[in-house]
């Protein structure tokens, strides 16, 4: 159950960028043979991070879960959010939401986690690009040709945008992400680098 050991490390790495009390996120998971759930714990204030409006966090994770789960053939079911519990000292009230952005925002620290995540979802072939603007940063993941279903890249795009959105929100950068299909896996030339990451920089 490695790889499933990795999906759910990735989710729990998720919620802890996603929130303002990452040490109280903590992933409870049951296993079977051929299937997990796992349920997120966190502290209170950040219980309408991880869900979202009208649930739309939940189900972008849930989306991203289900995708992790069907690419080793675990049907992997991501659950509730729930209260850990443990007292913590609350946040200044204008803290709670409003974005601010940051110079040193952990650009390599969201970019791993972008890494491991398209590699859960669309497996090893996969090149990941972060463009730099002045305020904003766009993540692009390119895929072979013809390697995702179209409707499926769609919805993942969707998902994927929605959570590093979040993130870059409660980290201090806009993210946004984009998912095309670019490169044929068998002629691609494009020099790479070690991990497989491109980084450019524009207008800094």
């Amino acid at each position: 159950m490695k790889q499933i050991d990795s999906a759910i490390t990735i989710i729990e790495d998720t919620a802890k960028l996603l929130v303002s009390y990452p040490e109280q996120v903590r992933a409870q998971t049951a296993t079977g043979e051929a299937s997990a759930t796992v349920a997120l714990r966190c502290h209170g204030q950040d219980i309408k991070k991880l869900v979202g409006s009208g649930g739309v966090m939940h189900k972008a994770i849930r989306k991203l879960a289900d995708r992790m789960g069907a690419m080793v053939g675990i049907d992997l079911q991501y659950e509730r959010v729930v209260e850990t519990g443990a007292g913590a000292i609350p946040l200044p009230s204008g803290n709670q939401r409003s974005y601010v952005a940051r110079e040193n925002w952990p650009q390599g620290l969201i970019l791993s986690l972008v890494e491991r995540t398209a590699t859960a979802i669309f497996g090893p072939h996969r090149v990941v690009k972060l463009v730099n603007g002045n305020s904003s940063s766009v993540i692009e993941i390119l895929l072979p040709a013809e390697m995702v279903d179209p409707q499926d890249r769609v919805e993942l795009q969707d998902a994927l945008d929605r959570v590093f959105h979040g993130i870059g929100r409660a980290q201090g950068r806009l993210l946004s992400v984009k998912v095309a299909e670019t490169f044929d896996l068998e002629v691609d030339e494009q020099p790479r680098t070690a991990d497989g990451r491109y980084v450019k920089e524009r207008g800094r």
